[in-house]
């Protein structure tokens, strides 16, 4: 059976899923995973937002790389009667929904330690590149490919995190920065070499090719330097109405509100430097600023309040 026809049998056989299948999908992009991590980081469970900021962000630049250079195109480009309602802009390998989902379900059941969460993060995932499979998104070898670096990026998350943690945290703020930086910017170091020196870059025509590209890798450094000062709290309900619930509120007024980079399209280096440091400054503000901000105004509140008691 060939893909052509899995898609289309799929799609006949599962229209009664029509809802669900459209929801794991719509609700599967990484800036929804980003802001659940958000939630969890801001509520006082640090370690586990922290995790699953970091290995959305690690997943969304390995499939952003893998599509600088295979121009592997969605089923309905092909097939435009196999197209279900989603449109799609960027090139098919591999399904980063798939491959988002193993990271991000397969580490809140990594952090839970608990065999039933396992069992819901596989059905979660599976059920993820079904809907792709069945929104004609994605071929079958792309989803496919997406579970397979999915599951490796798991692996070596769970074997190094503790690892990296223990190696780090000696080290002078000032190397722990250095090296932060320049860790996370090696993909991006790694796509300049291929696309620019040896002129592999048939997967990506856009005449502003890496634009997607460091809107990541500026969350990817903004949100690993603020981790390495990331205060830890004790989760509790108070921490969810008052950090976490304005939190939400500022990350949706900031990304509303992101400044307009339109002018500087011409210059693509400066285009290129102020769309990262935008985004970097974004997920600084997140993982750092705001627990900072919020922490002192805490202190202040609690001071005043002290005083009018006594």
């Amino acid at each position: 059976m060939d893909a052509y026809t899995v898609i289309s049998s799929l799609q006949q056989h599962l229209a009664f899923m029509d809802g669900p299948l459209r929801a794991l999908s719509s609700y599967g992009y990484s800036y929804h995973h980003l802001l659940i991590a958000a939630v969890v980081y801001w509520s006082g469970y640090t370690r586990i937002g922290g995790r699953l900021a970091l290995g959305t962000l690690i997943s969304c630049i390995i499939f952003g790389v893998c599509r600088h250079f295979f121009a592997s195109p969605r089923p309905y480009w092909s097939h435009p009667e196999l197209f279900n309602g989603m449109v799609e802009q960027s090139y098919g390998m591999p399904s980063g929904h798939t491959q988002n989902a193993i990271l991000f379900w397969g580490l809140i059941a990594y952090s839970l330690r608990n065999k039933w969460a396992w069992l819901a993060a596989g059905l979660l995932i599976l059920s993820v590149g079904v809907s792709r499979l069945y929104l004609g998104v994605h071929y079958p070898l792309q989803v496919a490919f997406g579970l397979l670096l999915g599951l490796t990026l798991l692996f070596l998350f769970i074997t190094f995190e503790q690892r990296v943690i223990d190696f780090i945290k000696p080290l002078p703020d000032w190397k722990k920065i250095v090296l932060t930086i320049f860790v996370t910017l090696l993909p991006l170091i790694f796509i300049l070499i291929f696309r620019e020196i040896f002129h592999i870059n048939s997967g990506n025509s856009n005449p502003l090719p890496y634009s997607q590209f460091l809107k990541f890798n500026g969350l990817l450094t903004g949100c690993a330097i603020g981790l390495l000062f990331t205060a830890h709290a004790t989760p509790s309900f108070q921490l969810f109405f008052t950090r976490a619930v304005p939190g939400v509120i500022s990350i949706i007024a900031f990304w509303y509100h992101l400044p307009d980079l339109s002018e500087l399209q011409g210059k693509p280096l400066l285009y290129y430097s102020a769309r990262f440091s935008v985004f970097a400054f974004l997920a600084l503000w997140a993982t750092w600023l705001w627990p900072l901000l919020h922490k002192q105004l805490h202190k202040q509140l609690h001071k005043q309040l002290c005083s009018r008691l006594n």
